[in-house]
């Protein structure tokens, strides 16, 4: 694969053959610009571009921190001729994902080279040793003759996105051998689109970017039409339903977490082919802003997206709802900035709103680096932010509820014969055993980080609000991806802003079954139980709220009219408890 075309032309006769020779040769000079135009393009998400505003302190302090990785990684890095590694800590060739690690140092080292504004950037130092430590990984840990060996997903996503992203940032520094050879890398492990969803997606953009890269009109145009099949709706399996459910991995609940890495690389992927000959046409593809309104908007909540839509993703502890939440405002904001001119003003009017109502961070401090200078304008500018969405939202294709009033959101994790319990794979989640079972999240605008100032690894995962469970002590990750024998699990809306929903509990734990209903309304969520057994266990437990207090300690908790102490490790039992 050479990194120029070259056209190659015999002798001619004819007027008819001579012009269908220059033809062929202009199709073959505008096929070069477009790979142009995407290298291009593709360094810009990631750098910037070369028109950094570095007064600007939310582009100065992330350009700082590109350099104090860049160093950190190089300064640790074997440079020696004799190495048998890069890092010390990532020396084994027998774990795929320091094999996807290796790359990711190398990636940050080549953006830090690239970036305006950047001390390191053009470093000729730094260039040889990213370069010479690319070759390395080529040589030793991942080429064309390696066999796959452990999770897929760093072999097919994981490290082409680092080693797409270095051989973008250092394209002006490699030769047409090196390119080459990292993109027969990674043919082997991504030779086509093969997956459907969000795995599809991450396939469209290893192909995509690598067929830039190495300059195959084939690759990328196989990237592009790989995502008419993410468009449409499904009526069973992964991905986005017409009632607004997302589903991942079969049968789970996924709006934001899977469903949330599709949107951002989605949102990428069109914008970057736009400007091209392999611009996405199909017609569907308009599908995308209708999932911003019904799958998104009422789920996110003061910048954050619902926790019952986020799956596994619960239990990382560098992934919260505020910071999914972000994520997605990004990619929407990304929208935003080539949709139709109506939705383009709904959608910066919904994240106008968000960014006023989530004090957690700024949008001007998360938008991808090239958007930072439009989210400045956006949120300075006469564009009206949205306010508070209000209504009742029902996603019965996921046995997910969201209810909205002024000042408090109300949301029902529920599991049935058709949704499973919870996910745990990959060592993580391994208590989510009943966020499926009615769990019911209080949401409040005085107090949006409830669910992501640590409390997952705080709540005690036997009395989830909401829940009625046997409390025996179960094993880590028991029973995961089940689901209930009943199908009775849904609800209605009965106006815009009133609902209910109801849930034939069958524990897969225990013989314990029960009928829970909740009755939404404008002020208060009406909990009713009723037909409690379970023949095997007496120590079932229903937990109406259990709230986070912060390391403040200054909520109140009122009982039927009465405060209770704020000391922690208090108990009482209550009688005729109402409210």
């Amino acid at each position: 694969m050479s990194r120029h075309h070259e056209a190659t032309r015999g002798s001619t006769v004819g007027v008819f053959l001579r012009v269908a020779a220059a033809l062929l040769l202009c199709a073959v000079v505008a096929r070069a610009d477009d790979f142009d135009t995407l290298i291009s393009c593709w360094a810009k998400y990631l750098t910037g571009g070369t028109n950094l505003n570095t007064s600007d302190p939310n582009i100065s302090s992330r350009i700082t921190s590109v350099v104090n990785t860049a160093n950190d990684w190089w300064s640790s890095m074997d440079t020696s001729g004799g190495r048998t590694y890069l890092w010390s800590d990532l020396a084994s060739a027998a774990s795929e994902s320091q094999i996807s690690a290796g790359y990711d140092r190398l990636a940050d080292m080549a953006l830090a080279w690239a970036m305006t504004g950047s001390s390191l950037k053009g470093n000729t130092s730094l260039a040889a040793d990213i370069v010479s430590g690319l070759d390395w990984m080529y040589a030793n840990r991942y080429n064309e003759t390696v066999t796959q060996f452990g999770n897929w997903w760093y072999w097919v996503i994981g490290t082409p996105y680092p080693l797409n992203n270095a051989m973008v940032l250092m394209y002006p520094r490699l030769s047409g051998t090196q390119i080459t050879n990292y993109c027969k890398a990674i043919d082997k492990f991504v030779p086509s689109v093969i997956r459907d969803s969000a795995n599809r997606v991450w396939e469209c953009r290893s192909i995509g970017v690598r067929g830039a890269v190495g300059r195959n009109a084939a690759k990328v145009a196989a990237a592009r039409d790989g995502l008419t099949a993410v468009f449409p709706y499904v009526t069973s399996g992964n991905g986005f339903y017409a009632d607004g459910s997302y589903l991942f991995h079969g049968a789970y609940p996924y709006t934001g977490g899977y469903g949330n890495s599709l949107l951002i690389d989605l949102a990428r992927l069109m914008d970057w082919l736009a400007p091209t000959a392999y611009a996405v046409t199909d017609s569907q593809r308009t599908n995308v802003i209708q999932w911003l309104y019904d799958s998104y908007e009422p789920l996110i909540y003061a910048g954050a997206i619902a926790e019952h839509v986020r799956g596994r993703e619960i239990a990382r502890s560098y992934a919260t709802g505020n910071g999914a939440g972000q994520a997605e405002m990004n990619a929407i904001f990304r929208v935003a900035q080539t949709a139709p001119a109506n939705d383009a003003l709904r959608l910066k009017s919904m994240v106008k709103y968000w960014d006023q109502v989530d004090t957690t961070a700024s949008l001007v401090s998360y938008a991808d680096i090239d958007l930072v200078a439009a989210a400045g304008v956006l949120l300075t500018n006469s564009v009206p932010a949205r306010g508070e969405l209000i209504g009742h939202y029902q996603f019965p294709s996921m046995d997910r509820v969201m209810h909205l009033r002024p000042g408090f959101g109300f949301t029902l994790s529920l599991f049935s014969s058709r949704i499973y319990n919870y996910e745990s794979i990959n060592g993580e989640n391994l208590h989510g055993w009943f966020t499926g079972y009615g769990m019911g999240y209080l949401l409040t605008t005085n107090d949006i980080t409830q669910f992501t100032d640590s409390y997952w690894p705080t709540v005690d995962p036997y009395h989830l609000p909401g829940t009625t469970v046997v409390v025996t002590p179960l094993a880590n990750s028991v029973n995961q991806a089940k689901m209930s024998t009943q199908p009775w699990v849904g609800g209605a809306v009965l106006s815009n802003s009133v609902g209910a929903a109801g849930m034939s509990l069958d524990d897969v734990n225990s013989t314990l079954v029960a009928k829970k209903s909740w009755f939404m309304f404008d002020n208060e969520v009406v909990c009713l139980g009723a037909g409690i057994t379970c023949s095997s266990a007496t120590n079932v437990h229903t937990t109406v709220e259990n709230r986070s207090l912060h390391t403040t300690n200054t909520r109140l908790l009122n009982v039927g009219g009465k405060v209770m102490l704020t000391t922690l490790g208090w108990r009482s039992n209550l009688n005729n408890v109402t409210w």
